[in-house]
């Protein structure tokens, strides 16, 4: 049985990328970004048009897992963990997967898509 709560290992099975940090999130009706570790990468997320999600806007600490499939975000400062799956079939079976990994509660809620950019700091 798998370690509950395993980010690493939830990464590992998404085939995404696992950053653990501080983060400020803004969000409005169509999108939500989140700015990590004062802009070293932003991750926005778009809403599913006519949709509500999780107000994760209060969270500033998370562990944070960017895949193909979607998005898992934990607060690190209340274990809440959040996924934002992209609405297709194989992301919706990937994330039902993975959710063994929690014995904690978590919100799902079907997203648009998502864009991860790196910023580069000189």
């Amino acid at each position: 049985m798998p370690e509950k709560n395993n980010m690493a290992s939830v990464s590992e099975s998404l085939g995404g990328d696992l950053i653990t940090g501080e983060v400020t999130v803004e969000s409005d009706e169509d999108e939500i970004a989140i700015n990590y570790n004062n802009g070293s990468k932003y991750i926005l997320i778009t809403k599913t048009p006519q949709t509500q999600i999780a107000n994760i806007n209060d969270i500033q600490s998370a562990s944070i897992i960017t895949s193909k499939y979607g998005i898992v975000l934990k607060d690190l400062n209340t274990d809440k963990v959040f996924f934002f799956v992209t609405n297709d079939s194989e992301s919706i079976d990937e994330f039902k997967t993975v959710q063994s990994n929690f014995k904690s509660s978590f919100q799902s809620d079907k997203i648009f898509g998502t864009t991860v950019i790196n910023s580069e700091k000189s």
